[in-house]
């Protein structure tokens, strides 16, 4: 059975847009009716003194359970990035699964939803370009709702 999945993809090292566009071609493998967002140059959060990113938002339908999924992206990230050095510094590029359906789950490994998207305007804002209305299964909002409530907070 297909769920619809829903991705954050960044990057501030090397050729940003290049390694944004060549994850969402690798993603487009393991799903039908993928849609993209426009990208985004934000600052780097966390870990402050690295160049700026260049995120987006991408959504698909999979018949890959969460788990396969996961290791996908890992492979994907590994493939352009190698092992991270430094938790949340440079990389050429970071995939994350924000949204699988309206799954809630918490393993040793994956929590779903990203359990930091709520958060994140970087996230956010494309996820909201291509579905404002996909619903945070664990908040009972709105994306599209949840950027406004974090641009109101923020100033």
């Amino acid at each position: 059975m297909y769920q619809k999945a829903y991705f954050s993809v960044g990057s501030n090292l090397g050729d940003r847009r290049r390694n944004v566009l060549d994850a969402f071609q690798e993603l487009q493998g393991i799903g039908v009716g993928f849609l993209a967002s426009p990208l985004y140059e934000t600052n780097p959060s966390g870990f402050a003194p690295q160049p700026k990113f260049i995120n987006a938002a991408c959504s698909l339908w999979t018949y890959l359970d969460p788990f396969e999924l996961l290791e996908r992206i890992n492979h994907i990230n590994a493939a352009k990035t190698g092992r991270r050095v430094v938790l949340n510094g440079p990389r050429a590029l970071d995939i994350d699964l924000l949204l699988y359906g309206s799954l809630v789950l918490q393993s040793p490994h994956l929590t779903v939803p990203h359990p930091r998207m709520a958060t994140r305007e970087f996230v956010l804002r494309p996820l909201s370009e291509i579905d404002g209305g996909a619903h945070h299964p664990v908040l009972g909002i709105s994306v599209k709702a949840l950027l406004r409530r974090l641009t109101r907070e923020c100033g």
